[in-house]
């Protein structure tokens, strides 16, 4: 029997759509797809890009300077057992809801159902399979990054089907894609997935956008090369 996302009713406020992103291994991408996914759905409206895994755009947005009046980190709520929905650290239309440079491990899985905006977008960067199995069945849409390099293909291998088996609807974003990869060769092993290709984004535009504090899907030449695939 399938596994698919709960269909909750709205209670006292609008219903939140909410889409979880995870690897399949390290560096395949996953904090990217997360941070280009919420910053498009933050276009159509409110939209929160919540850390759930290890802090990554904290200092890459550099918050300090952003937020040189203060940073409401939303692990010190969770700790006060204290509402999370007047969280808002708004970055143009995301609301950040971002780990502390030196958290560790994960973030409790009861936030998931706690975060403002209509939308949420979660980097599941890190988690376990065990953790996985908490949050997942809480989203509406399942992103799962894959890097068509055969070697992080093959080592996240066991993930990618048992996520496929359990969440068949998911959707494969098959990031950095170019022109050296085998593309049958890629779609025999991927099967019948539901799958977007993501351009292999040229590096120097990667560092750009993150010395210029920005994510960088805000840089023209990545926004174009982007937007329709999240529209």
């Amino acid at each position: 029997m399938f596994r698919t996302p709960l269909d909750r009713p709205a209670k006292g406020r609008s219903r939140q759509y909410r889409v979880g992103v995870a690897g399949v291994c390290s560096g395949c991408g996953a904090s990217f797809i997360a941070g280009t996914a919420a910053f498009f759905l933050s276009e159509k409206g409110g939209c929160a890009l919540a850390e759930l895994g290890p802090p990554y755009f904290y200092h890459a947005l550099d918050v300090p300077r952003r937020f040189s009046s203060g940073f409401l980190f939303y692990e010190d709520l969770l700790r006060d057992k204290k509402s999370l929905l007047s969280v808002r650290n708004m970055y143009g239309g995301l609301d950040l809801l971002l780990r502390r440079p030196d958290a560790g491990g994960l973030v409790s899985p009861m936030a998931v159902c706690r975060l403002p905006e209509d939308a949420a977008v979660f980097d599941l960067s890190g988690a376990d399979d065990a953790y996985l199995d908490e949050v997942l069945p809480e989203m509406d849409e399942v992103m799962l990054v894959v890097d068509p390099l055969p070697g992080r293909l093959l080592s996240g291998e066991e993930r990618l089907r048992r996520v496929l088996m359990e969440y068949p609807d998911a959707r494969i974003i098959v990031n950095k894609m170019n022109a050296g990869v085998h593309r049958a060769e890629l779609r025999r092993f991927l099967g019948n997935a539901r799958t977007t290709e993501i351009p292999f984004i040229d590096p120097p535009l990667i560092y750009r956008a993150e010395y210029s504090c920005v994510l960088p899907a805000e840089l023209p030449a990545v926004r174009r090369a982007l937007e329709h695939l999240f529209t």
